[in-house]
C-alpha cells in the first residue's frame, strides 16, 4: 500500500486491549461513508469486521498520505459499524489526517488482530471543497456564443468570466446565484453547471475563461472562436532538450499551439536536413492543446548535431518556426552481439552481429584474464535492412583449444557488450597452457546460512580454489576437483556450502583455476552479505521527481542486506503498476550505492502518482520508503 507515516493522534486513548486467540485474521472492512461531496473533517464510518480489535484508517492522494493511524476497536466500535471524526477523537490535537480544500482523496481501511492484518478495503473516493474544475471548452473551437461547462463541489453562487488569450484582460463577467443553471451528478456527487455566453465574441480570435466561488479560482482554460482563425503563435520545444543529447531515432516534444491544425517538423545540420515533415496534431496526440509528441522515422547520424525547429500552422496562416534547439546524437548506437556463444567445434569461428552505424568494425577477441588473440578493423561481410546492418566475419586464424574467450565489436559508438565461447581440447590431450580465470557467477548481495558458489568454467582446469574473507580473515579456503563440481563442459561449476560466517557481516568470495601446466590468477570478487537480526531499513528515494515521461526510470538508495524490492506506483484511482525486481537486476546486490529499475507499464498523459519503494530479506520486509510524487505532461 503505501509508506506508513505514523500519527500519535490516538496515544492519549491507547488502552491495554487483552490478547485474544482467532483463527484467522479478520475480514476486510467495507466502507459505508464519506464518499462524494465531502467536508474538511469528514465522519469516516464502516462496517465492522468479525474478530477485529484493532483497525488502520489510511487517508491519501498522489501528493502523499494525509494521515494513517491505528483505531482500537473497543473504542471506536460499536454493534455493526465503527466511525471516527479526527477532529474531535484526537484528544484536542491538530486535525489528523489534515486534507486540503480543493483536492481529491482516497481512504481505506483494513482490520488487525493477533493472527494478522486483513487486506485493504475498496477505498473511497471523497472531494473536499474547493474551486470550480473547467469541463469545456478547453484548448478546442467554439461558436461566436459558447457555452462553458465546469463542475464543483460547492453551491452557487459562481462568477464565470471570460478575458483574453492570456487572462490578463477581462472581457465579459456573469454571476450565477440560482441553482437552475446547475445539475447534481449523482455519480460523484459534484454539480455540473453551465451558461452561454450572451455577446458574440471575435471570430477566429482565441480567449480564455475561468470560474471563482466562495473558495477560490479555478485555472484558466483557453478556446477559440470558429470562424477566420488567427495566426498560431510559434510552438516552443520541450525535448531534445538544448545542449542534450538524443538517441539516433529522437522523440520530438512541443508545446502545442492554439488554434494549430497543422505542424512542420525539421531537423537539420551543415550536412542537411533528413527530417523535414508535415505532422498533424492527431499524430502527436496534441488535437485539444497540451503537449505534442512525435517519434520520426528517419534516423540520424550518430555523433553528430543537429538542429530543431517547428512551427504550426492552420487555414490564415503560418507562425514562424521555433527558436532551435541544439542537441547530438550521443545515446545508443553500440553493436549487439549474435554469434557464437557456448562451446564451439572450430577453432576458426564466424562472429555476426548487428549494428545501427556502418563500419569500420573492430573485432577484439581475449581470454577473460585479459590476454588478447585477436583485435584487428576487419572488413565483414554485410547487410542492411530496417535501419540495422547485420554483419559477419570468420576468423582468418586458428585459436588456441582448451581456453574460454571473450569477444566484443567496436564502432563509432564504442564497444558492445562481451559475449563468450569455448574451445574445448581434443579428448585424451592434456592443457598445453594454464587455465583461463574463472567468471564468479553466484551468490552476491544477501545470503542465508547455505549457499551454491556457482562460476563459469574452464575447459583446460583440473582443481579450482574457493576463497571466502574479509578485512577479519579468511572464512573458507576450499579446493575442489573440476570433475565434481562442473560436469560437463560448458556447464557452471556449483560448489554448496554452509559456511560459518558472522551474521551481519560483509565477504567477498574469489575462485581461480588450476591444471598441470599453472594456475589462473583470481578471479574478480563478488560481495555477499550475511544476515542480521533487525528487519532491513526502507529504501530512500532518488529520483524521479516532478514531471517525467510515461515511462520513467526509478532510482533509489541500496538497502544492505536486501535481496530484492517491489516498487508502487499509485494515485487516488488506485494501483497504476508495480514490480518485484531483484537486488541483482537493480544494480545494487552489494548493498551498496544505488538500485534502478524501468518498467513496462507505462504512465497516462496528463496525471499525477506518488511512488515507493520496499526492501525484502530473509529476516523480514521494511516499511514503504517514499512517497515521491510525480506527474506526466
Amino acid at each position: 500500500m503505501q509508506s506508513r507515516i505514523r500519527f500519535a493522534a490516538f496515544a492519549c486513548l491507547a488502552m491495554a486491549i487483552p490478547a485474544l486467540a482467532h483463527a484467522a485474521p479478520p475480514p476486510p472492512p467495507t466502507l459505508i461513508e464519506p464518499s462524494g461531496s465531502a467536508p474538511i473533517s469528514p465522519l469516516y464510518r464502516w462496517n465492522a469486521s468479525p474478530g477485529a480489535t484493532t483497525y488502520e484508517l489510511l487517508v491519501q492522494n498522489t501528493q502523499g498520505v494525509a494521515g494513517d493511524f491505528t483505531i482500537p476497536a473497543s473504542t471506536y466500535c460499536g454493534g455493526t459499524t465503527c466511525s471516527v471524526i479526527p477532529y474531535v477523537s484526537a484528544c484536542g490535537a491538530p486535525f489528523c489526517p489534515y486534507v486540503d480544500s480543493g483536492s481529491t482523496y482516497a481512504w481505506f481501511v483494513r482490520a488487525s488482530n493477533a493472527e494478522g492484518a486483513s487486506a485493504w478495503s475498496a477505498g473511497n473516493t471523497i472531494f473536499v471543497q474547493g474551486p470550480p474544475t473547467l469541463v469545456s471548452p478547453v484548448n478546442s473551437a467554439t461558436p461566436a456564443t459558447p457555452t462553458f461547462v465546469w463542475k464543483t463541489v460547492d453551491a452557487p453562487p459562481y462568477q464565470a468570466f471570460v478575458g483574453d488569450a492570456l487572462g490578463s484582460t477581462i472581457i465579459t463577467g456573469t454571476t450565477l446565484s440560482s441553482t437552475s443553471a446547475c445539475v447534481r451528478d449523482t455519480n460523484d456527487a459534484l454539480y455540473s453547471c453551465s451558461f452561454t455566453q450572451a455577446a458574440p465574441l471575435a471570430s477566429g480570435t482565441p480567449y480564455s475563461w475561468w470560474v471563482t466561488n466562495a473558495i477560490g479560482q479555478s485555472a484558466l482554460a483557453s478556446f477559440t472562436v470558429a470562424g477566420s482563425l488567427a495566426v498560431p503563435a510559434p510552438p516552443v520545444i520541450l525535448q531534445p532538450a538544448p545542449g542534450g543529447s538524443a538517441t539516433m531515432l529522437p522523440t520530438y516534444i512541443w508545446q502545442a499551439s492554439v488554434g494549430a491544425t497543422l505542424y512542420y517538423l525539421q531537423v537539420q545540420n551543415l550536412e542537411g536536413a533528413p527530417v523535414s515533415l508535415s505532422v498533424a496534431p492527431s499524430a502527436a496526440g496534441c488535437v485539444t492543446g497540451g503537449i505534442c509528441i512525435y517519434t520520426a522515422s528517419v534516423p540520424l547520424a550518430w555523433g553528430k548535431s543537429y538542429n530543431v525547429f517547428v512551427r504550426a500552422s492552420n487555414s490564415s496562416g503560418t507562425s514562424d518556426w521555433s527558436a532551435p534547439n541544439m542537441f547530438m546524437v550521443l545515446i545508443g548506437g553500440t553493436a549487439s552481439l549474435v554469434s557464437p556463444t557456448g562451446t564451439l567445434a572450430t577453432p576458426t569461428p564466424t562472429f555476426v552481429w548487428t549494428s545501427p552505424l556502418p563500419g569500420p568494425y573492430e573485432l577484439d577477441v581475449q581470454v577473460p584474464a585479459g590476454l588478447t588473440y585477436f583485435d584487428q578493423l576487419v572488413s565483414p561481410s554485410c547487410t542492411f535492412s530496417s535501419q540495422t546492418y547485420r554483419c559477419s566475419y570468420t576468423l582468418p586464424v586458428g585459436l588456441p583449444a582448451g581456453n574460454t574467450y571473450a569477444w566484443q565489436v567496436g564502432n563509432a559508438a564504442g564497444f558492445s557488450n562481451a559475449f563468450q565461447f569455448s574451445l574445448p581440447a581434443p579428448s585424451g590431450s592434456g592443457p598445453t597452457m594454464p587455465p583461463g580465470t574463472p567468471i564468479p557467477v553466484s551468490p552476491s548481495g544477501f545470503v542465508g546460512p547455505s549457499m551454491s558458489f556457482i562460476w563459469n568454467p574452464d575447459p583446460g582446469t583440473a582443481e579450482y580454489d574457493l576463497l571466502v574473507q574479509n578485512t577479519a580473515g579468511v572464512a573458507v579456503m576450499r579446493t575442489v576437483n573440476a570433475s565434481d563440481v562442473c560436469g560437463t563442459v560448458g556447464v557452471d561449476c556449483d560448489l554448496d556450502l554452509a559456511p560459518a560466517l558472522t551474521p551481519g557481516a560483509a565477504y567477498n568470495w574469489f575462485v581461480r583455476a588450476r591444471n598441470s601446466v599453472g594456475t589462473s590468477s583470481w578471479s574478480s570478487p563478488l560481495t555477499i552479505f550475511t544476515a542480521s537480526a533487525g528487519l532491513p531499513s526502507a529504501p530512500t528515494l532518488v529520483a524521479p521527481q516532478g514531471s517525467v515521461p510515461p515511462s520513467p526510470t526509478f532510482t533509489w538508495n541500496a538497502v544492505a542486506g536486501a535481496s530484492r524490492y517491489s516498487l508502487l506506483v499509485q494515485n487516488t484511482s488506485g494501483v497504476w503498476g508495480s514490480l518485484d525486481i531483484d537486488a541483482a537486476a537493480a544494480g545494487c546486490s552489494s548493498g551498496l550505492g544505488a538500485c534502478t529499475a524501468s518498467t513496462s507499464f507505462g504512465l497516462p498523459p496528463h496525471s499525477m502518482f506518488s511512488w515507493f519503494v520496499k526492501a525484502f530479506a530473509p529476516g523480514g520486509e521494511s516499511t514503504w520508503g517514499g512517497p515521491m510524487a510525480i506527474s506526466t505532461p
